[in-house]
């Protein structure tokens, strides 16, 4: 069956920074204030009630040969907690929460913080589905897009990476595509 609505969602950074220190937390957070949803399909807002939304974010390292380490590469604030739901993948450290349903609007807001210095990437997730809340009959065939808000997304820290380590020609190209579309942060911590 075809979508019937292709959300975006923008995502506020803050502090937007291109250079943390190791003691900051890097804040993404959803702004929906009420629950409607911006429909790209139909470049209308729409009343969205019923369902809920997975929100998240991986967080990588740049470079050539990284492994997650055993006690990740941040920490994970979230409504629930301090790494309640983290996920510790072999390369990445990750977290992906549901939210929506009895809730008066689509807001969340997500803290990381950095254990180790280098270059990272913060991504949230796209083209997800637009889940039911429990009870509730609609299906939806809706997809969930985020979108980071901000001039700076990093796209400079990207450039000044070697080759090797933006992952040779395919890399490059992914990467810089991903920034360009708000999809992808990248930044330092020192």
């Amino acid at each position: 069956r075809p979508l019937e609505y292709k959300f975006e969602i923008p995502v506020k950074i803050t502090p937007l920074k291109q250079t943390y220190a190791l003691t900051d937390t890097i804040w993404i957070e959803t702004n929906q204030t009420d629950r409607k949803l911006f429909d790209l399909l139909t470049n209308t807002l729409v009343t969205m009630d019923t369902g809920y939304i997975y929100f998240g974010a991986a967080f990588n390292q740049f470079g050539t040969r990284v492994v997650n380490p055993p006690d990740g590469f941040c920490d994970v604030i979230t409504p629930a907690g301090v790494n309640i739901g983290r996920n510790l993948g072999q390369f990445g450290t990750g977290i992906a929460i549901e939210y929506g349903c009895g809730q008066p609007d689509y807001k969340v807001r997500i803290g990381l913080l950095p254990h180790y210095r280098g270059t990272f990437s913060v991504n949230s997730g796209q083209q997800l589905l637009l889940q039911q809340c429990p009870g509730q009959t609609r299906r939806y065939y809706a997809e969930v897009n985020f979108k980071y808000e901000g001039a700076d997304l990093g796209l400079n820290i990207f450039n000044s990476l070697s080759s090797n380590d933006q992952g040779g020609k395919d890399g490059r190209k992914f990467y810089r595509d991903k920034i360009a579309a708000r999809e992808y942060f990248v930044f330092r911590v020192n």
